[in-house]
């Protein structure tokens, strides 16, 4: 099989979809209660950006094939990964019937075990992307997995497969900046590298 050709979706799009994912997740507990529109600003970006991702993961129409950078990859669940997908676009399109009104309908953002699962399907991803891609998609790029530990390692996950070495890899990475290309704000904002702190 010949080497995947990269393009701006892998050295650009994608690392900059969980990159905000991520910061987005840290930048929560800091600044979303301070302000009631910051809060909905920032938990409308987390979703749109795990949207991108699961689209992605999921092969939707207009999505970039992950096949074409990780050409072994199948979601390790596929049937919860479209019902969160399912509940996550139900619950960002806001014109909508049907769509949960009450906190108790949503999904939340900082629940544990969302957090957890989907660090662990996009470790599965990195542990199965191309070799010769794997430059663009290191902690530079795509920032420090979220939640209380990370992913949880696996053989195909394992942050050395894949060129990271965040918290599954026991690597310590506390108050780092969170870097942006297009915000200023982010910039002085230090990581919350385990999630709230509170």
């Amino acid at each position: 099989m010949s080497q995947p050709a990269p393009n701006t979706t892998h050295t650009i799009d994608l690392p900059y979809e969980i990159d905000h994912l991520r910061a987005a997740y840290r930048l929560l507990p800091q600044f979303g209660p301070q302000n009631k529109h910051l809060n909905n600003l920032i938990i409308e970006g987390f979703w749109l950006h795990a949207r991108n991702l699961l689209e992605m993961f999921l092969g939707k129409r207009n999505a970039t094939d992950p096949k074409l950078i990780a050409p072994n990859y199948q979601p390790k669940d596929t049937t919860k990964m479209r019902d969160y997908y399912a509940k996550i676009c139900n619950q960002i399109t806001h014109l909508q019937d049907g769509r949960p009104v009450a906190d108790a309908g949503k999904l939340d953002c900082q629940d544990v075990g969302l957090i957890t699962w989907l660090e662990d399907e996009i470790a599965h991803f990195l542990g199965q992307v191309d070799p010769s891609l794997r430059s663009s998609l290191g902690p530079q790029q795509i920032g420090y997995p979220m939640g209380p530990q990370g992913p949880t390692p696996s053989a195909t996950n394992s942050p050395i497969a894949h060129g990271w070495t965040g918290p599954a890899g026991g690597a310590q990475a506390p108050h780092l900046p969170i870097t942006s290309q297009t915000t200023s704000v982010s910039n002085s904002a230090p990581f919350i590298r385990n999630g709230p702190t509170s």
